[in-house]
């Protein structure tokens, strides 16, 4: 199965966490553009067409796969930019979109 640790030679286990960090953008993007190809979505859609959590934003699927919605997506503790509702952390704009 390979190591948790090389240097330790201590074996990976099924319940063992990888720090993959940006690894994951090869494959989010790889299937974005599938999706965008075959027609299901467009860049410029907004994403509450696909989650209620973005309703009433204009935060678009092109502004989240470009890293600049500038957004607190849903569950995530923004610290004093976070967005309440029945004490729920809700997506909302932290910063104006698309400075980047």
């Amino acid at each position: 199965m390979g190591f948790r640790d090389l240097e330790r030679r201590i074996q990976a286990t099924p319940d063992t966490v990888y720090q993959v960090a940006s690894l994951t953008k090869t494959l989010t993007s790889t299937i974005l553009m599938t999706c965008v190809e075959a027609g299901r979505l467009t860049p410029d859609d907004l994403m509450s067409k696909y989650t209620s959590s973005y309703a009433g934003t204009r935060i678009t699927v092109r502004l989240l796969f470009t890293h600049t919605a500038d957004s607190v997506p849903p569950g995530v503790d923004a610290g004093n930019n976070e967005r309440q509702a029945g004490g729920a952390v809700r997506p909302g704009l932290v910063f104006p979109m698309g400075l980047w």
